[in-house]
Order: C-alpha cells, then structure tokens, then sequence
C-alpha cells in the first residue's frame, strides 16, 4: 500500500507507445542538418541537453507526415541515452493509459518505413516502444 505524506501533485504524465525506430542523436542532427550553432539555450556536451534539442527541433517537422518523436529517457532521474525514438504513435490518448485498458491501432509496418523513408530513416526492422508514466508516481 503507497502512503502519501505531504502534497501530492496531479502532473500530466508523459507516456507514449510508438512504433518506429531509434536514431543516434548525433546522426539525427546530420540527417536533418540540425544547426548546432544556437548553444545560448542548450549544452550540447550534455546528453540530456542534446537529446531535447534534437526533439525540440524536429517536432514540428516529423508531425506534419504524421510521426512523432520521443526521447529516450529514465524518467525519474533524467538519464537519456543519446537515441532519439522516431515512428507512429499507436496510442490513443483521448484514452489515456492510467488504468484504462485501450485497444492499440494495428498498422502496417510498410505505411510507417514509407513515412520514415522521406526522411532518409531506412530500419530494417520495426520495434515498439512504450513509457508509462503514472500520474501516482512522486
């Protein structure tokens, strides 16, 4: 049984489910010719950094075909592993996925290469990638 001592925040949860690939961080920002230059904001010598300025940059990018991209982090102690996720998110997330079981979308893998392909992103194979963060973590 959790006991809770003290105030509990009701913070929105980061959970995905994605169907796609990861991509190293570094050849993401060669892919996209991702300009390195703007370190006012950002340390890029921090992986953590790095990896959320990638997905900072990219996102309004990928979503337009349709993709999303996450980065790969422990969430509670903000380790990310210099791999960003890029591909489809199977979730629905006007289900939420705090307590609620949710049908998953089935997809065809060929929609989701095609996808990635316009962006010179070529995996031999699809995984699918889950984080489930409970909004009861404190």
């Amino acid at each position: 049984m959790k006991i809770r001592n003290g105030f509990v925040s009701n913070s929105s949860s980061s959970s995905f489910v994605i169907r796609g690939t990861k991509v190293n961080t570094d050849e993401c920002i060669k892919l996209f010719n991702i300009d390195t230059s703007d370190e006012d904001c950002y340390n890029l010598n921090k992986p953590t950094d790095k990896d959320a300025f990638v997905q900072d940059r990219l996102y309004s990018k990928l979503s337009k075909d349709g993709l999303e991209i996450e980065t790969i982090r422990s969430y509670f102690d903000g380790e990310e592993a210099g791999e960003i996720i890029i591909g489809i998110d199977i979730s629905n997330e006007n289900d939420g996925l705090d307590g609620v079981v949710v049908e998953l979308d089935e997809l065809d893998d060929n929609q989701i290469k095609e996808k990635l392909a316009k962006y010179n992103i070529h995996p031999k194979q699809l995984r699918t990638y889950i984080q489930y963060i409970s909004n009861d973590n404190y």
